[in-house]
């Protein structure tokens, strides 16, 4: 998922409540449902006609993906935090 938004692709993938905090469906990403194929192949045609709208929602994640889920941010948001508090002893 992270490599095809660091490249402006846009990502359709099952919902999670990680990437749900963050990517909306819709508008940064889209969400299927695994379970539903023949829903899941509708749905992307519809958006496969429309590449203008295609091509906006993949734009808009690039700076969310930036912001949050890039190595960097994860290092900084989540590994940093845990090594500060295992070296204060917590």
């Amino acid at each position: 998922i992270g490599s095809a938004m660091s490249v402006g692709a846009a990502v359709c993938t099952s919902r999670s409540d990680f990437l749900a905090r963050d990517f909306a469906d819709g508008a940064t990403i889209l969400y299927q449902d695994p379970g539903d194929p023949a829903a899941t192949g509708a749905r992307l045609a519809r958006w496969l006609a429309r590449p203008d709208d295609l091509e906006s929602l993949a734009r808009a994640a690039g700076p969310v993906y930036d912001r949050g889920h890039t190595y960097a941010a994860r290092v900084r948001d989540y590994m940093l935090p845990a090594l500060a508090r295992r070296d204060a002893g917590g």
